[in-house]
């Protein structure tokens, strides 16, 4: 997987030194489709990227490879992505099964497979961290979904809400200025 376009050696190093002291490590894997990616990240790394999306609507897809809701909702995850991104909405998405981080490779294959050409993320805290986090969030069962206004608050989404649902009020957001 590559993060960036081709860059010299020294670019490399920084930029991998400053993902690792973030809590962010990039995936290293050659079946990915370009523009496919997926970074571990530390539950506190994770909150720290949400924090700085202030100003924009940001849609985060909680959910894990095992889960069969979490995969057969996932295109349509891909689909807002490709509807509202140039109205600036912000996809990204969060596998938060802590086994699944022996199994990247294929959870980079689903991701590019796909085309889930928008931030990914797998947690690499110990379990019962996120499953903290994912109480604190309130998305204890997968699938599941963050979504942040513009001024960064948290917008409630009914545990049963459908894609439809959720994208109506995504399309409320960012109309929203």
């Amino acid at each position: 997987m590559k993060l960036w376009h081709r860059g010299s050696l020294i670019g490399t190093i920084l930029l991998a030194g400053f993902l690792i002291g973030c809590g962010q490590r990039p995936l290293n894997s050659t079946t990915t489709a370009p523009g496919v990616e997926l970074t571990e990240v530390t539950t506190a790394g994770f909150d720290a990227i949400l924090a700085e999306q202030k100003g924009k609507v940001v849609y985060v897809d909680v959910w894990f490879l095992g889960c069969p809701p979490c995969v057969e909702r996932f295109p349509h995850v891909v689909e807002l992505h490709k509807k509202y991104a140039d109205q600036g909405l912000v996809v990204m998405s969060v596998d938060v099964n802590v086994k699944e981080l022996k199994k990247q490779d294929k959870v980079l294959v689903f991701l590019s497979k796909h085309e889930a050409k928008f931030p990914n993320y797998i947690l690499t805290d110990e379990k019962k961290v996120v499953d903290a986090w994912q109480v604190k969030n309130k998305v204890e069962y997968t699938p599941g979904e963050i979504l942040i206004d513009r001024d960064g608050k948290r917008i409630e989404i009914p545990e049963d809400a459908r894609m439809d649902e959720i994208e109506a009020v995504m399309k409320k957001l960012l109309a929203a200025k």
